[in-house]
């Protein structure tokens, strides 16, 4: 039994997908859902896809113990984007692009989200900056942040909103 646990520790190690904040590695690991994560010392631990969609929507800029939220996004182009705009936000993409150019326009944006080109990249930001707040398909988060729940559910779990219609496929949507 022993053997085994620790097999399974070097496993997880080498393979870097360590899973913390009470998710389990099966559900860690369901490639067609997308886990929102953000630094450790964020004291959030979930929030409700209405708080998540207006957080992406830079209707809420703040997080509740005062420190900016940084928006963390792939780049323009990447289905990852596109999914996680739909299912955040419940827009396409082009229609997403209008909302920030229309919310620059009022002046109630100073800033838009920050690009990324891949989800280790994101995985690496979210780490370093503690506002930020990004996104990941699910069996790609590790422990080097946390993956928040939405409506009180992680990713593998019955009922999680943020899951894709299509899963990838070599690594994309």
């Amino acid at each position: 039994m022993r053997r085994a646990a620790l097999a399974l520790a070097i496993v997880t190690t080498l393979s870097g997908r360590a899973v913390t904040s009470g998710a389990t590695a099966a559900q860690a690991s369901r490639p067609d859902a997308i886990a929102m994560i953000v630094h450790h010392s964020n004291p959030v631990a979930g929030l409700s896809l209405a708080e998540l969609r207006r957080i992406f929507l830079f209707e809420t800029q703040t997080w509740p113990h005062g420190r900016k939220i940084t928006v963390v996004m792939r780049e323009k182009g990447q289905p990852e984007r596109a999914v996680a705009i739909r299912l955040v936000c419940g827009m396409s993409e082009a229609e997403y692009d209008r909302h920030l150019l229309f919310q620059t326009f009022r002046g109630t944006l100073g800033w838009g989200p920050r690009s990324i080109r891949t989800a280790e990249a994101m995985i690496r930001f979210v780490f370093n900056a503690p506002g930020a707040i990004g996104y990941v398909p699910a069996d790609v988060a590790d422990s080097t942040t946390r993956v928040l729940r939405i409506d009180g559910r992680l990713p593998g779990e019955a009922g999680y909103p943020l899951r894709a219609a299509v899963a990838r496929s070599n690594g994309a949507w």
